[in-house]
Order: structure tokens, then C-alpha cells, then sequence
């Protein structure tokens, strides 16, 4: 607000002029009153040295304006630099303070120096006396017009059962009560809330007159709705002006369950000694009573608690009221109740006796009585000693700021001492008087200071400056202190403190002569009936309040506005109503025979009748409605979920590929209408390829699961593995999704069976035979790893046996060593023999003879293997090679992937080579696919460095675009850069099948779900999201575009 100063450095005496600019942030026109002070803040507050006081011009909403303020400063002032506090409020129509606004400190800009020494002036004459004129009377209160919110109060609703089924009758009752001033019609809005907080259900309105300070009770029946626990939420409107009086939330309200309520039986609840406040009692008391309990049962329902004071010999002296609630289950909770000592009480000690029963069934629960609880006493304790006047010593308070206007904040220290010999409660009282000794503002008692015995102890009291027609008028104040005993209500100490506080000054400008816009407030018109028919007569009254100073008489123009945006016939009236009171300008209204059914507004404006200048003007939206008639209920239809599948029936649950299996799909239509529907089913393979689709057009009954069957040939190209199915149902005629499920795992294709006969020659091929290590001694252990290649996919074991054989004898050095290899399916399977090599070996290479048999077509086919491998290791020194031979450099694996490819797509050739020599030259490989006709591929050659005695890989890639569906061969050539070749093996192990094709997706495929937003109401600029879920009916995933605008 202080923009600047126009002198900054001043002495003692001297003006400051301060620039102050005021602006309008709200949205009507309104003046302000401003105080300026200098000074310095303290702990306490703020100390001014100097104030000044003035009031705005009426300043337009969104418009500021500048003033240029003196500041006198004192002679008396202390240099330094100086804070300016700078305080706006609120004048009201009547010239008075409404509301205290703003108060902001800004540092800086003023700074007080030393003043120059000159000589003092003649002192002036005193002047004469002043006699303060006697303070105007307050003006009498204003008793409000209206109702404000919070003039009607609710209790919990009591809904009745507490816990029901689904569809359950529910009986609501709300207890509410009108404790305003007037008594108006109200309309009531109630919710059901789920646990999410949203609404699941409006209740209807209910427009009623409830008398003032009446408890009244509004019902409802409803329906039950889903399984869950419900909250309500009421709400009060006064029905003329649309205010807001009341509103209320009470989550818990009632519960909705599936299962049956089991009813509760003796001993589900359990009782705990009550806490009684206080435990010794006189006649006249008023006792508390804490009913500790708790529901232990299966069912939460309601309960009720009665209870009654006995004496010694069980006989009831006294009944408490009832007590009904409904406790949550397994949760301690107290049930409170209160009993005044009646006067011919008899001294004695009572118990408590306590029963509770099921309000429904009126089943007890509980019952306890409790011995002993409360000692009724026939004279009270002998009193506390007391402290006289003058124990109490006070000290000049301390009130901070020591200058404030009507809304401030003002902190008051009141140091004092207890001097007496006792420790007792005390009560202090505080009265803010003027200098006339009245007492305008008594601050509430304090009773809660105890302070020690010979100990200063300082309160703090806090007070706010009334404000209006309470504010206190400007002048000096001072304190009036009282200070009693609390218990013998006798005075301890007294004091009256003047000057301590001032209140400056604030001179008003005179009230305006005319009305302005906004002198004048409206009001939503009251409306009956608010639905109406054309013809009808309606009555409507117009709600209009003049909150100026001015009284002028008033004309009220409305018309009514049809849906189409056409003005009905003009409603005027000219009447003059009173200040600050709402008048109502009524109507009796003959609707048209013309009108369209619809909602109708009100234009509404207001002028002076002298100057015809417009006062107020506005649109109420929506105040009658001529109700559309309903169209027909929409015939019943089938929805997704009206359409139950079963689990499939497959025979055989084992097959393989070539053969027929039998499906069988129960489909029941549970919906509320029989139609055609269209089933549709896809099996799909372990890697996720659907298989043929599966389709049928048929029309069930009602309720009655019917079979649809498929005969299916398996392809012969099916992979080994668990096959699931995919099922989807629709309505033929719309498309539309009824059920959709994946069952897995409907039927198996085995591992294929070796065949009966066992295997035979080419079954199984030597691939390599490999001495470790490559170069022996005497007394060395060579490991013999002899590698086979399974040609078949059967996993099945071989006998294998070697012989040994040194360089030049023709017998073996060692007899045959024997083993079992479990081979591996289509691939390669290695067994190791181990062989220590004698103390005197013939030195040079040796050979390895293999042998491999069947155990089952050993006796018909003969060994599957009898092969030697010359140079398997050496013993002693080993002749280094210079080429590669056959047999040096072989195949260990062949890896397709994928090993049945689409065309178009890449499979990727894994070549493992095993070098079994002692050198490692430069090979080139090359790569062929062939057909039944020949080369169709040629692929980039390689060139290869193979690491002695270890495995390398190579990677040939192959591009199947183009290439027909068939099964294709890989052959391998490999040969030393002029010399002969070393590898040309071949292998039958690529499928190329073009899938079968996916359908696009129809209309009806794709569903749009409920779109939600979050927030559901924002502000401008605030960023929204929007989530657009949308449901496949089909079985398949395509990409789609989505625009949303």
C-alpha cells in the first residue's frame, strides 16, 4: 500500500508525506478507512509514535487510487529508523467499521534524525479546559431478516435396519431444527454416498416450514441398494433466496450386506465397569455415567442400554434413559448417560445395575450389576482455607499496541503475586473502561490460574476490538481489575489502571444522496409450482432488499423466458420498501396455452422510479420447468455378461498334428431376451499363433445351455505343447460383445513316441571323437569324449562301447570300455571315457574304434554304429599338421531360429564348430538353402579362425521374403583357402508357413466406456485429465487412431 516517502531522513517535528495507494480487489464499489503510525515493533506488538486516520473516496471495483498522507512527527520522538504501519478496513453503508481488511509493515523508508539544538520557544498559554462531550448511546441491534448458514442444525439420521440385504425396505429419518430468527420454508437435499464418496442415489426433495426451535423429522423409504457400507449427506435450503442454512455428512449410516444376519444371543456383548464422574456425590449433583461395552457377536445391529441406580439391597432407587446405538463389531465403545441427585437422596453407597437388549428382537444381550459405583455423601467435605483481601498483589498491566481500532488484536500482561499462606483457584475479571469510569467491554472471567505461593506469575489475555454498532468510541481507556477466590467467591484484590489504551479518532464523510447500481440486492424468485402445465396460474414472488442509506421508491421489471429464448408478457410494480429489510414483490402469473415444454428463466431489473436509473439487474436460471412427457421405455435388450460359458469338452485331450479332435462349447443365454448369436473360437499354440477360426450362428433358449460342436483337424505343423481356446459370443444382428473367456490348456500334442521297432542305421551319426588332452605321456589320464547326433526327435538311450588301438598293432591296447548315453532329441548327446596311458606306451597317434547299439533293434538291424577314428590323441611327441583334415573341423550344433518362420521374416543360422586339431588356419563357409529343386539361397560367405580343441560359432542370417511356404534344407561347405574341402553336411530344419490371415475389426468390435474426468470442477487454467477406456469384443489387437476433441 506505502509506495513512498517523500522525505526520508526528518528531525523531531518535522511532516512526512506518504504516498498511499488503495486498491479495489473486489467486486463492488466500497470505501475504506486507513491508519497511518510510525514507530517500532516489540515483543508485544507495535509502538507507535505518531497515527493518522482518514477515509477513502468510494473506489471502483478493479480500480486503485493514490493519496498523499502528512505525518506529523512528534518532538518528543526517538531518532532512528522507523516502521510504518499501514491498517485498512471496510466502512459500511451506515458510516461505521465493518470489517478490519489488511494491515501491512513496511521498513526502510522513514528515518528520525537528531533534531538541531535551537533555543526553546516561549511557552503558549495553556488553553482552556476541554470538556469531552458524553458518548452517544449504541445504537440498538439489528435484528437480522434472513436466515445465515448454520441456522439449521442436524442430528444423525436413524436408519432402520442398520444392516440390510439387497432390494431390503430402509426407513430414513433425519432430525433437524430451525434455531434462527424467522421461520421460512425450507427445502431439503439428501444423497446416499458409497465408499468412494460418490452419490448412488438422490433422495426426492421435501419443501416444509418447520416451526423455530422445533425439532422436526423428515422420512424417507428406499430400496437397498448394492452390497457396501452407505453415508449420508442432507443439506437445507431456505426455499425463497436458495441460501445454504445447513448441511451435514454421517458416513456409516447404514450397511448393505449379502449375507443373512445372525442374531446376536446372550453373551455376544460384553459389559466393563462403568466410570462415574464424580464417585462421591450430594444431593443436587449431576453425575456422569461411561457405559464401556462391546459387540463381540457376528451381526452389527442396533442395541439399547438400560441402566439403574440401586442401593445396597437391590432395590432401584433411580432409571436412566435409554440408550440405542449401533456399535461396530469387536470395538470398545461408550454409551454416556447423566443423573441429577435427587434431593432425598439417602446417604449411602449405590451400585449400578445393567442390562442390554437387540432393539430388534428385544433379546438380551448383557446383564451386570455393578456394586459400589458412587457414594451419595449427606454433608461436603470440609472447605479449603481461604485467602483474604490484599493476599493477591497486582502490578500495572501491560497492553500492547497501547493504540488500536475497532477489529484489532490487543494482548494484555497482568503480572501478579499470591502473598497469603494457601494455594488456591482463583477468578479474574477484566473490564475495559473509559475515563468517565463506565464499563463498555467486559472480557470473559479467567478461572483457570492457580498461581504458587509467593511466585509472580504474568497471564496473557487476548481481546478483539468490537466492531459496528459494539465498536467502543475513540478516547482513553483504562483497565478495572478483580481477582476472587474461586471456591469462596471472596475478593482478594482490586486495582484500577487508567490509560492504557487509545482509541483514535475516526471521522466518517456523510452517507451518498442517491442510489447507485448495487444499492440494491435480488434475490431467486420463490416459484409455485415449480412444474406447471400451460394454463396454469402460478405465483411467483420477487425478493428485493435496499442495503444503501438511501430510501427511494423502486420499480421491478421481470418477464419470463421460454427454452427458445422467447420473453413472455412484463411483470412491473412500483413500491417503495424499507432499508436494509427484504421485500417481497408478489405475483399471480396465468401461464399460455402456447408454451413448449422446457425449463424458464426470469429476467429480472430493478430502478429508481424517480430517475429511472438501473439499480440491479439479473437472470435466475431454470425457476419453473413444463415437464417433458417420458418417452417409452426402450425394448429389452441383451448386454455383455447376459451370456454364460462353460468350461469346453475336448476329446481326446491328447493329440497329434494330422489328427481330429471334438469340441464341444456350452453357451447359456441368462439375458432378459432370446436372439441370434454368433459364436466365434480360436485355438491357440503354445507361442501365441491362433489356429482356424471356429464359428456358429445359432439361437438358445432362455436359460437352457445348449452345445455348440466342432469337428477340428489339427494342421500337421503344430508344435508340441498346451493348446488354449479363445471363445467370444455376440449378438448376430448388432454385433454386439455378450461374453468373451480364454480357457487355457483345452488339449495337449505329445512329444512324439519312438517307434516300436527301435532305431535303425542313420538314425544316430558319429559326430566326434575327441581325446583330452590332445598330446599324452606315460601315466597321463586322456579323457575320450565321443560325440553322437540324434537324426530323429525321439529321446532314447544307446549302449556305446570304444576300443583303443596304438599306432602299429593291429589288437587294441585295452578292451572295450562300455557305457548308456541318453540322447537328446534332434540334437547332439557326448560321452566321456577316461584311459590312463601305460608306463611304456608305443608312442605316435592313436585310434578309437566306436561302436553304438539299440538295446531294441540290436537283434534285427545290428549295431547302429561301428566306426574308427583314426588320430583321436597321441602318445608322446605330436608332429605338428600343417592342414586341416576331414574330420578336424565338424558340426557340433545346428540352431534355426526361428525353426518355422513366416515369410518376410528373418531367421537367424547358429554353425557351431568344433576344431579337434592343433592348429588353427583361416576356413571359409559358405551357406546354401535348397529346396526339392535345388539352391534357392546363397548366403554371404564367412571366413572362420578356429581356436584348437574349442567350439566357434558362426551366424548366417536369412532373409525369407518371397519365399514359398515349404520345408527347406541348410547345407554347410567349408575347405581351407586352396585345398580340398573339409565339411558339405546338410540338414533338413527350416519350415517357412504363412499364417492364416486376421480379420479387421468390424463395428461393434470396439466399445466406448464411461469417459471420466478429474476434477469434476475446476478453475480457468487448471489442467483436467480425461481418461477414455475403451472394451475389444473381438480376438485380436490391431492399433487404432483415437481423437478426442
Amino acid at each position: 500500500m506505502v509506495q513512498q516517502v517523500i522525505e526520508t531522513a526528518l528531525q523531531p517535528g518535522q511532516t512526512a508525506q506518504t504516498l498511499v495507494t488503495i486498491a479495489n480487489d473486489g467486486n463492488l464499489p466500497t470505501r475504506y478507512a486507513v491508519q497511518l503510525s510510525s514507530g517500532v515493533p516489540f515483543e508485544l506488538g507495535f509502538a507507535s509514535d505518531t497515527t493518522v486516520v482518514f477515509v477513502t473516496d468510494v473506489i471502483a471495483p478493479g480500480t486503485s487510487t493514490t493519496y498523499s498522507v502528512p505525518l506529523a512527527l512528534p518532538t518528543s520522538i526517538i531518532p532512528g529508523d522507523k516502521t510504518i504501519r499501514a491498517r485498512i478496513g471496510e466502512v459500511g453503508p451506515l458510516g461505521d467499521l465493518v470489517a478490519l481488511l489488511d494491515e501491512e509493515f513496511f521498513s526502510g523508508l522513514l528515518r528520525v534524525v537528531e533534531a538541531e539544538v535551537v533555543p526553546p520557544p516561549e511557552p503558549p498559554a495553556p488553553p482552556p479546559p476541554v470538556v469531552p462531550p458524553p458518548p452517544e448511546p449504541p445504537a440498538p441491534p439489528v435484528v437480522p431478516q434472513f436466515l445465515s448458514f448454520g441456522d439449521v442444525q442436524f442430528e444423525p439420521p436413524v436408519v432402520t435396519p442398520a444392516v440390510a440385504q439387497p432390494g431390503g425396505a430402509l426407513a430414513i429419518q433425519i432430525p433437524m431444527m430451525n434455531i434462527g430468527p424467522l421461520q421460512v420454508p425450507l427445502r431439503l437435499e439428501s444423497s446416499v454416498l458409497d465408499g468412494f464418496g460418490i452419490s448412488v442415489l438422490d433422495l426426492p426433495s421435501q419443501v416444509f416450514e418447520p416451526g423455530m426451535n422445533t425439532p422436526v423429522t423428515r422420512a424417507y423409504d428406499l430400496v437397498a441398494p448394492e452390497p457396501g457400507v452407505y453415508a449420508l449427506t442432507v443439506a437445507a435450503y431456505e426455499v425463497t433466496t436458495g441460501n445454504l442454512l445447513g448441511q451435514g455428512l454421517f458416513p456409516g449410516a447404514f450397511t448393505v450386506t449379502l449375507a443373512d444376519l445372525i442374531p446376536l444371543v446372550f453373551g455376544d456383548v460384553l459389559l466393563n465397569p462403568p466410570i462415574v464422574t464424580p464417585n462421591e456425590a450430594m444431593a443436587g449433583d449431576t453425575v456422569e455415567f461411561l457405559f464401556p461395552m462391546e459387540n463381540t457377536g457376528p451381526s452389527r445391529v442396533p442395541i439399547r442400554l438400560e441402566a439403574s441406580i440401586v442401593d445396597i439391597n437391590q432395590v432401584v432407587v433411580e432409571t436412566l434413559l435409554p440408550d440405542t446405538f449401533t456399535p461396530e463389531l469387536n470395538t470398545g465403545i461408550l454409551s454416556p448417560s447423566t443423573l441429577e441427585v435427587p434431593a432425598a437422596a439417602e446417604p449411602g453407597l449405590y451400585g449400578v445395575n445393567v442390562a442390554v437388549y437387540d432393539v430388534g428382537t428385544n433379546t438380551l444381550l448383557a446383564q451386570q450389576p455393578f456394586p459400589g459405583v458412587i457414594t451419595i455423601l449427606l454433608t461436603p467435605p470440609p472447605p479449603l482455607p481461604e485467602l483474604g483481601f490484599g493476599d493477591v498483589l497486582l502490578d500495572p498491566p501491560i497492553v500492547a499496541p497501547n493504540e488500536a481500532m475497532a477489529g484489532d488484536t490487543v494482548q494484555i500482561q497482568l503480572p501478579l503475586e499470591n502473598t497469603g499462606l494457601f494455594q488456591i483457584p482463583l477468578r479474574i475479571d477484566l473490564q475495559i473502561v473509559d475515563l468517565e469510569g463506565l464499563y463498555p467491554l467486559d472480557l470473559p472471567s479467567d478461572t483457570s490460574l492457580a498461581p504458587p505461593m509467593a511466585t509472580p506469575v504474568t497471564p496473557t489475555y487476548t481481546v478483539v476490538l468490537p466492531m459496528g454498532a459494539d465498536a467502543l468510541p475513540p478516547g482513553d481507556y483504562g483497565l478495572f481489575v478483580n481477582v476472587f477466590g474461586l471456591d469462596a467467591n471472596n475478593i482478594l484484590a482490586q486495582s484500577y489502571f487508567p490509560g492504557l489504551l487509545t482509541i483514535p479518532d475516526l471521522e466518517l464523510p456523510p452517507p451518498p444522496e442517491a442510489l447507485v447500481f448495487g444499492d440494491v440486492v435480488l434475490s431467486a424468485p420463490f416459484v409455485a409450482p415449480i412444474e406447471a402445465q400451460p394454463g396454469d396460474s402460478m405465483v411467483v414472488d420477487f425478493p428485493v432488499e435496499n442495503i444503501s442509506q438511501v430510501l427511494a421508491p423502486l420499480l421491478l421489471e421481470a418477464r419470463f423466458v421460454d427454452p427458445e429464448g422467447r420473453h413472455l408478457d412484463l411483470l412491473t410494480e412500483t413500491f417503495e420498501p424499507p432499508l436494509n429489510t427484504q421485500t417481497v414483490s408478489a405475483y399471480d402469473v396465468l401461464l399460455p396455452d402456447w408454451l413448449v415444454e422446457g425449463s424458464y428463466d426470469v429476467d429480472v431489473a430493478v430502478y429508481d422510479a424517480a430517475t429511472s436509473l438501473l439499480l440491479a439487474q439479473q437472470t435466475f436460471t431454470g425457476v419453473f420447468t413444463i415437464p417433458v412427457e417420458p418417452p417409452p421405455p426402450p425394448p429389452p435388450v441383451l448386454a455383455f455378461g447376459d451370456v454364460l460359458l462353460s468350461a469346453p469338452i475336448v476329446e481326446p485331450v491328447e493329440a497329434q498334428p494330422g489328427s481330429t479332435v471334438m469340441i464341444d462349447i456350452a453357451v447359456e443365454n441368462i439375458g432378459p431376451v432370446q436372439a441370434l448369436l454368433r459364436l466365434e473360437a480360436r485355438p491357440v499354440d503354445p507361442e501365441g499363433r491362433l489356429l482356424d477360426l471356429l464359428t456358429e450362428t445359432f439361437e438358445p433358449a432362455l436359460n437352457t445351455p445348449t452345445i455348440s460342436a466342432y469337428d477340428v483337424l489339427l494342421p500337421d505343423w503344430l508344435v508340441e505343447g498346451s493348446y488354449d481356446l479363445q471363445v467370444a459370443v455376440y449378438e448376430a444382428s448388432t454385433g454386439l460383445l455378450l461374453a468373451q473367456q480364454t480357457f487355457p490348456g483345452v488339449f495337449t500334442v505329445p512329444p512324439p513316441e519312438p517307434p516300436p521297432g527301435g532305431l535303425v542305421p542313420g538314425d544316430i551319426t558319429l559326430q566326434a571323437v575327441v581325446g583330452i588332452p590332445a598330446e599324452a605321456g606315460p601315466g597321463d589320464l586322456v579323457a575320450i569324449d565321443v560325440s553322437f547326433m540324434n537324426n530323429t526327435p525321439f529321446a532314447v538311450p544307446i549302449f556305446v562301447g570304444i576300443f583303443i588301438y596304438p599306432p602299429v598293432p593291429a589288437s587294441p591296447v585295452t578292451l572295450m570300455m562300455t557305457a548308456t548315453l541318453p540322447l537328446v532329441r534332434s540334437g547332439i548327446s557326448t560321452q566321456r571315457f577316461e584311459w590312463t596311458v601305460p608306463p611304456a606306451p608305443i608312442e605316435g597317434p592313436y585310434s578309437v574304434q566306436v561302436f553304438a547299439n539299440d538295446p531294441i533293434s540290436f537283434a534285427e538291424v545290428g549295431a547302429l554304429i561301428d566306426q574308427r577314428s583314426e588320430g583321436a590323441f597321441q602318445v608322446g611327441a605330436l608332429p605338428a599338421p600343417e592342414h586341416l583334415l576331414p574330420g578336424d573341423l565338424v558340426i557340433q550344433n545346428a540352431l534355426v531360429t526361428p525353426a518355422i518362420a513366416t515369410p518376410g521374416q528373418v531367421v537367424s543360422i547358429d554353425l557351431s564348430f568344433f576344431n579337434n586339431a592343433l592348429i588353427s588356419p583361416l576356413v571359409n563357409v559358405s551357406v546354401d538353402i535348397l529346396d526339392q529343386s535345388g539352391v534357392v539361397a546363397q548366403l554371404p560367405a564367412a571366413t572362420l579362425i578356429p581356436e584348437a580343441l574349442a567350439l566357434t560359432t558362426l551366424t548366417f542370417p536369412w532373409d525369407t521374403s518371397g519365399v514359398p511356404d515349404g520345408a527347406y534344407r541348410v547345407r554347410v561347405q567349408a575347405a581351407e583357402p586352396g585345398q580340398p574341402g573339409i565339411i558339405n553336411e546338410q540338414f533338413d530344419i527350416i519350415q517357412v508357413a504363412t499364417p492364416p490371415p486376421i480379420p479387421d475389426l468390424v463395428p461393434g468390435d470396439l466399445t466406448l466406456q464411461p469417459i471420466v474426468a478429474l476434477p469434476l470442477v475446476v478453475s480457468p487454467g487448471q489442467a483436467v485429465l480425461i481418461d477414455v477406456v475403451f472394451f475389444n469384443n473381438s480376438l485380436i489387437s490391431p492399433p487404432v487412431d483415437v481423437s478426442v476433441e
